[in-house]
């Protein structure tokens, strides 16, 4: 029998009752229930008054019938003929406290698994989201971050001030969940002693230092930039390359050698050696210093012309040119370009015979028995010393150079001492221009190194060097132009006895093996010797005031470059 069937059944039972006290314990005991009204209302009346009342249409609908069974007699359970209303039961969810909802098949709808007032049905007071479990279903207490959903919201409570942030109990980000004017999205107070921003702190302690560095922040009128952090103020040390301004100057440090180039340590840097300042995209590569100067990787330190060949600059290298790509072990030599195309010093570039004389100055570059450093072979009809003559007497004339005699070894040189174009026996003369080799006239003397070069190369000559001179002036390798043992009266010098410049030629006993006259004496001759370290230049041959030591063809002296004394003169050569 269901609830309801069983309070109609008591209902009737007490209506056939003899005994006044249970009949009276049995109307006391009866609740009251909400019954239609004449007006179309409710109204609250017990089950004796429905017993008892005769007017309205529930008095009259409770009438025991007349004739067919009663209750008690045998006859089933159910509804009496003649009700006219349901007896109320279970109250619906919004109704008022007291209130019941009809069946209208006379039974509970409510599927309630846990007996906590819902769960499935129409009597239920809403569905329940956990019908295993009384302390779940709607309306329940929602107990926050325990991540059960008592209240049967769709989610556990974890934003319990509603303020868009999830409590720091369950992960999130809200320090204070019970304060909504407290989370990340907050502007911090400073000095309020509250962390408004959950950030850790307060910002700004009530002395304005707010992290106890001795530094007031900056927005109360202090230098600290960062008053959260001790580690950072003026005077701390700076970390480069941290992201923090540990010193509140500029920013992090990320440009240590302040080259205008910010680390490679940092995002978007570009110098790969914070350390020196010489050491950034903007330098220009330096070969062979084992640093990467433009912190290029492409562009070599040891290989600067790309040719795949380190240069010998560096430990191992075998490129003998390392701006020329085309210059490398394991090219062919091209002769005569001046470059040492295969890196190879047993490969010649310019002496293919290998004489030791380089092709501009050998007549056959092809022929080791010929060279301007040999002497001439008789009678071998070849042209030995590359003067242009074959078999040639010494001293015999040069080639084109009536006024010239050859060298031993190649060249021509002047067979009497430079003179001027209008100098004569008596007078050495004025002009200037090209210098001339004639006997019988006084030598061009008074002149400087400048002024003798120039007269040389106006007559398509040059100035004797040391070695085409001492050449022209003894080729056997003793000491005076016309032998071993000092004539004094064979040269003019000091034991001559002249003590003055003679005219050209005028010592016919003073001519060298090559035919060339006056080498010792008279006028001593400028030569294209120059001494690097001092800045003097070779002077040789002595003067008519020479004595016999120094008319030796192998003595040299020195004068300054604008020296022009009255005993200096030159000849010239041609190579």
């Amino acid at each position: 029998m269901t609830r309801r069937a069983f309070g109609l059944a008591a209902l009737l039972c007490c209506f056939g009752c003899d005994d006044d006290e249970a009949s009276e314990g049995a109307v006391d005991a009866a609740p009251k229930v909400d019954v239609a009204s004449a007006d179309g209302g409710q109204t609250d009346v017990g089950v004796a008054d429905m017993a008892t009342r005769t007017d309205g249409p529930a008095a009259d609908a409770m009438v025991p019938p007349t004739d067919g069974p009663r209750p008690g007699d045998g006859a089933t359970d159910g509804p009496v003929a003649g009700d006219a209303a349901p007896i109320p039961d279970v109250a619906p969810p919004d109704a008022a406290e007291g209130d019941v909802r009809p069946a209208p098949d006379g039974a509970v709808e409510c599927d309630d698994e846990d007996g906590d007032g819902y769960g499935d049905g129409l009597d239920c007071r809403d569905e329940d989201c956990d019908d295993a479990n009384p302390e779940i279903h709607p309306g329940a207490d929602e107990v926050p971050y325990n991540g059960v959903d008592e209240d049967c919201s769709g989610t556990d409570l974890t934003d319990v001030d509603e303020d868009g942030f999830a409590a720091e109990q369950i992960g999130g980000d809200d320090c204070d969940d019970g304060n909504a004017m407290i989370n990340p999205g907050m502007e911090e107070i400073p000095g309020d002693g509250a962390d408004q921003n959950c950030d850790g702190s307060d910002e700004i302690a009530n002395d304005g230092d707010g992290d106890a560095d001795g530094h007031r922040a900056i927005a109360v009128g202090g230098d600290d930039c960062n008053d959260a952090n001790p580690a950072v103020h003026p005077g701390a040390e700076e970390v480069p390359y941290d992201g923090i301004d540990q010193d509140c100057e500029d920013g992090d440090l990320d440009d240590f050698d302040e080259d205008g180039h910010a680390s490679v340590a940092v995002e978007g840097g570009d110098d790969c050696d914070d350390l020196d300042p010489n050491v950034n995209p903007e330098q220009q590569e330096v070969g062979y210093n084992g640093v990467d100067d433009d912190c290029d990787a492409d562009t070599s330190d040891d290989d600067l012309d790309g040719d795949g060949h380190a240069s010998v600059a560096v430990e191992g290298g075998d490129d003998c040119d390392d701006m020329n790509g085309d210059a490398h072990p394991g090219n062919e030599e091209i002769p005569y370009n001046g470059i040492n195309d295969d890196c190879d010093d047993m490969t010649r570039d310019d002496d293919l015979d290998g004489d030791g004389v380089p092709n501009e100055r050998d007549c056959a570059d092809d022929d080791p028995e010929r060279s301007p450093d040999l002497d001439e072979v008789p009678a071998d009809e070849i042209d030995n010393d590359c003067d242009g003559l074959i078999d040639e007497p010494p001293g015999a004339p040069c080639p084109g150079h009536d006024d010239m005699v050859t060298l031993d070894g190649g060249g021509c040189i002047d067979k009497y001492e430079a003179s001027r174009p209008d100098a004569t026996a008596n007078d050495p003369g004025e002009q200037g221009g090209a210098a001339r080799s004639v006997t019988g006239v006084l030598p061009w003397t008074g002149v400087n190194y400048e002024a003798a070069r120039d007269a040389c190369v106006a007559a398509g000559k040059i100035l004797c060097l040391p070695e085409q001179w001492f050449a022209g002036c003894n080729r056997q390798g003793v000491a005076y132009p016309y032998g071993a043992v000092y004539a004094a009266d064979a040269c003019n010098g000091a034991d001559a006895g002249r003590a003055a410049l003679a005219p050209t030629g005028s010592h016919v006993g003073c001519a060298s093996p090559s035919g060339a006259l006056d080498m010792s004496g008279n006028a001593a001759e400028w030569v294209d010797g120059v001494n690097e370290q001092l800045g003097d230049v070779q002077v040789n041959g002595g003067h008519y005031e020479s004595v016999a030591r120094d008319l030796e063809c192998g003595v040299a002296s020195f004068a300054l470059p604008n020296d022009a004394r009255a005993t200096l003169g030159f000849r010239c050569c041609i190579r």
